[in-house]
């Protein structure tokens, strides 16, 4: 127990977070298994990446001992009997395998697909996090190695390897998406077309004439009357075998050569150290980056276009500085990327010895020589997959002077290169990476437009033609990515019976022409080997479960982003009704799933064959009862004014909160409760008068085993001695109720929660004095016991308490004026009974029968005077004697009697 004074109320403890604790669950929540996974971010994955099982499909290109890391999480309701399994299907093969990936070890390195024609590699198990349980979170990762390709080069870029994780458990069986990876080795090996020189490699796809020209046995001298010359430097069968390539791959691959001026030859390559003639690589620096204005390799034709002098001179002057005993000539094949996912140089000749292996010379030109010439068959349409790394724009002038100055061009806005770094963004527009020397430009995956690239050099210009290909993704991006208008569902919707909720997922795609977003529901049912989950369309699960299409609705909405991008947008609207109208338990998993529904644009665009490439998202919505009065603790009923007898002298203790069972069943469902008093329509917060030393106290008791959640505040009795209690007595008598809120909320961050919307609106505008404490205004918000509370005839009235407070001795003074008043009736009702006789009386009696009875009290009044008088005298007469006594008595006698007889007389 947590006891606060008023004191320690101030900091803020008053909004209290009830955790509550589980002790006996109301009503249990079912969890689907599904894959726990971060957001996804590339379509295309490099060596030492981690993938993770639920990824949408993704691809790879990996190098013999290169590996990537599997990671599966799996969470939900497992049940029992949990297994994870890999299933996979060799290059070139249309049958897939299964392997227990439980039964692997970290020394496991059983090779798979070893066969010829195919990739081989090996999988072994990093490490398990947790045991398996009924209801957990189980995570394993697994190392899986490429081993030697045994394709044949002629079908390197058509057969690949493909990987999904099985999970089995009790109730069926969770399936991730696919990882397809494809290996270059085979290139490399490709065979040198005849005759072969003895020392060089027998497998080149470098042409004699490349192999000429890089020993500087082809260059021009200083009398050639051209000034750009080409030769065809890749053997056509590779070039053919590149054009045939789908076009992600055919987009990023890049060939050629190099000369490493170093004595370890191809074993150890350096930029720094050598002179590339590549199609492209990522690793260029600046002096490679200036070499391609004067040389450039087309892969479309397979044709080297150079400045004759200038490059003969660079290469030769380069030489003179390095002045190496041996030149090793090594192939490069590599795909482009900042990561570079794939690279490897092979040897064609490992020591090329001078003067008898090359003779690089140089060469004079006229210094008013600046010809420019435009590669002819570039081309122009050039494809960006969004997820997959830089794509590289080199501008296809080749010019024989390098201080021309090369310009591009992004929808006519001219790209600024930088000064000082070999590169920099370029200004204003987002995504676009620009070399120094300005003839090279890089593509962000997710964040270039598409559209028209221009780059320019002397008179000559070439315009390239860009289109962002971007696989559905329900990714969550800034506004500048080419996912910009995609979101996953939330990870839970708490449904609370009643309220609307509505969630949405938007997947977003570019440059495909066939997409499918739809939704389907997954609903549990018992078997005799545990829960069983089954896929149903809306009206199969509204049918099921007993809910009308007014209260669960589910809409389709597509609309243009940008100039080049589209989204998909799926808007679910939920009024989940009382328990008692529903068939059967209504927690059930609605996933979104998105995918290309075109097989030739699969294959074209990126080699894949068959209708995948697909992604999901899903939700666990979770139904919530309404609290009723059952769900509250008995002694709310003791809370009542009447029943306190709220009067200062006493004061007053008010309590509140859940029983434990239903705090039990929202801890569950992943409930957070936050709970304040409200005074009126203030926080008690903010009542400063009321918060102050020895005039209340806040008592906070957590839910646990053994007790409920409690919520105490208590007034103590007001001493009138004290300023503080006079001025929280004045307070109180001028507030009219007390009520204790319970807003229920996400317990996740508003981040976590993209695509949700709690439709509050019914119950008016938020009440600026409890700020964000008003679940109308609170993000995470989605039911306040306040809503049931607000009218006298809610059924949560109870939660709010009229006061009803009087000042110090006003009670005795009370019941005085009640004992008087009693008084006062009673007498009152004497006399009213006194008069009603006398009345009853005098309204019954006769004119003669009352002056008889007159007269009779007369003469009896006058005999008894006589006898009075007869008394006296004789009295006076014993005791005086004769003649004094008698005199006076006598004297007195006959004033009285004749009196009497005065009275008699006239009477008579």
């Amino acid at each position: 127990m947590h006891q606060c004074t008023t004191v320690q109320t101030a900091l803020v403890v008053w909004l209290l977070l009830l955790k509550l604790i589980p002790c006996i669950v109301q009503q249990s929540t079912q969890i689907m298994p599904q894959f726990i996974f971060s957001p996804p971010s590339k379509l295309l994955f490099n060596w030492d990446d981690v993938w993770e099982a639920g990824y949408p499909d993704s691809l790879a290109v990996l190098s013999a001992d290169h590996r990537i890391t599997v990671q599966v999480s799996v969470a939900g309701n497992f049940g029992g009997g949990l297994k994870i399994m890999l299933a996979f299907r060799c290059a070139g093969k249309s049958v897939e395998e299964q392997l227990d990936l439980d039964s692997l070890t970290t020394a496991s390195v059983t090779e798979q697909c070893s066969q010829p024609g195919s990739i081989a590699f090996s999988i072994s198990k990093r490490f398990q996090t947790s045991t398996q349980s009924t209801d957990s979170v189980l995570t394993s990762d697994f190392i899986l190695k490429m081993s030697t390709s045994r394709v044949s080069y002629e079908n390197v870029f058509k057969d690949f390897l493909e990987f999904r994780i099985l999970v089995q458990y009790s109730g069926g069986e969770l399936q991730s998406n696919s990882m397809s990876v494809w290996n270059l080795d085979p290139i490399s090996a490709f065979p040198a077309v005849p005759p072969v020189t003895a020392k060089y490699s027998s497998r080149s796809f470098l042409t004699q004439s490349a192999i000429s020209f890089l020993t500087g046995r082809e260059f021009a001298d200083a009398s050639s009357s051209i000034n750009v010359s080409s030769l065809q430097f890749v053997e056509p069968s590779m070039v053919a075998l590149l054009a045939a390539a789908p076009a992600f791959l055919r987009q990023r691959v890049n060939l050629g050569a190099l000369l490493n001026f170093d004595a370890n030859g191809c074993s150890y390559v350096q930029y720094e150290r050598s002179t590339m003639f590549t199609s492209y690589d990522s690793k260029f620096d600046s002096r490679h980056t200036l070499l391609q204005k004067l040389v450039r390799l087309d892969l479309s034709t397979g044709l080297l276009w150079y400045s004759k002098c200038r490059l003969s001179n660079e290469i030769y002057n380069f030489y003179l500085s390095r002045m190496p005993a041996s030149i090793g000539l090594c192939l490069v094949v590599s795909v482009s990327g900042q990561m570079q996912p794939y690279y490897r140089v092979s040897t064609v000749h490992a020591r090329l010895i001078s003067p008898t292996d090359f003779n690089y010379k140089s060469c004079t030109t006229s210094s008013a020589s600046k010809v420019c010439s435009l590669v002819p068959n570039t081309y122009s349409n050039v494809t960006v997959f969004a997820g997959a790394d830089f794509t590289a724009l080199v501008c296809p002038i080749v010019c024989d002077d390098p201080t021309i100055v090369y310009r591009f061009y992004a929808n006519g806005r001219l790209l600024i290169p930088p000064t000082v770094s070999d590169w920099d963004s370029a200004v204003g527009i987002s995504g676009v990476r620009v070399a120094r020397a300005a003839n090279i430009i890089e593509l962000s995956p997710d964040r270039a437009p598409s559209g028209v690239y221009r780059c320019t050099a002397g008179s000559r210009s070439f315009t390239f033609n860009v289109l962002i290909v971007a696989a559905p993704s329900f990714a969550k991006t800034d506004s500048g990515s080419a996912a910009a208008a995609s979101h996953p569902l939330p990870g839970k919707v708490l449904a609370m019976a009643g309220e609307v909720v509505s969630y949405t997922c938007a997947a977003s795609y570019a440059g495909l022409s066939s997409v499918r977003l739809q939704g389907v529901f997954y609903l549990a049912s018992n078997t005799s080997t545990g829960v069983s989950w089954t896929r149903h369309s809306l009206s199969s699960f509204q049918q099921l479960v007993g809910i009308s299409a007014n209260e669960l609705t589910v809409s389709l909405n597509s609309t243009a982003v940008g100039s080049d991008r589209s989204a998909q947008t799926l808007t679910t609207v939920l009024q989940p009704p009382a328990s008692s109208r529903l068939k059967r338990p209504f927690d059930h998993r609605f996933v979104c799933e998105v995918g290309v529904n075109s097989n030739a644009e699969l294959a074209n665009k990126f080699g894949l064959n068959s209708s995948r490439l697909s992604a999901q998202t899903g939700s666990n919505i979770l139904y919530l009862s309404r609290p009723s009065r059952a769900d509250f603790i008995p002694e709310i009923d003791e809370n009542s004014c009447s029943t306190q007898r709220c009067y200062a002298g006493r004061g007053a203790k008010f309590k509140f909160g859940f029983t434990a069972s239903y705090g039990a069943y929202l801890n569950q469902a992943g409930v957070e409760v936050l709970a304040y008093l409200r005074l009126d329509s203030f926080l008690l917060t903010d009542v400063t008068a009321l918060m102050r030393q020895n005039v209340s106290s806040l008592t906070i008791t957590a839910n646990n085993a053994s007790q409920h959640s409690l919520l105490i505040y208590e007034i103590f009795q007001f001493d009138l001695a004290n300023a503080w209690s006079v001025e929280a007595l004045n307070e109180l008598q001028k507030r009219t109720a007390l009520t204790a809120v319970f807003n229920f909320r996400y317990k996740s961050l508003s981040s976590e929660l993209t695509g949700l919307k709690l439709d509050k609106s019914r119950y008016g505008s938020p009440t600026v004095a409890l700020g964000r404490f008003d679940c109308r205004a609170d993000p995470l918000c989605f039911y306040s016991t306040d809503f049931d509370a607000q009218s006298p005839h809610g059924s949560l009235s109870f939660l709010s308490v009229q006061l009803a407070f009087q000042p110090p001795g006003s009670q005795q003074i009370n019941q005085a004026r009640i004992s008087f008043l009693i008084v006062i009736i009673v007498v009152c009702a004497i006399v009213i009974i006194v008069l009603a006789v006398l009345l009853f009386y005098f309204a019954n009696r006769s004119p003669a029968k009352t002056y008889r009875l007159e007269e009779k009290e007369i003469h009896q009044e006058r005999r008894r005077d006589d006898e009075k008088f007869t008394e006296e005298y004789q009295r006076a007469e014993a005791r005086d004697g004769w003649p004094g006594g008698f005199a006076n008595v006598a004297f007195t006698g006959q004033i009285n009697f004749a009196a009497h007889q005065g009275t008699r007389e006239s009477d008579l």
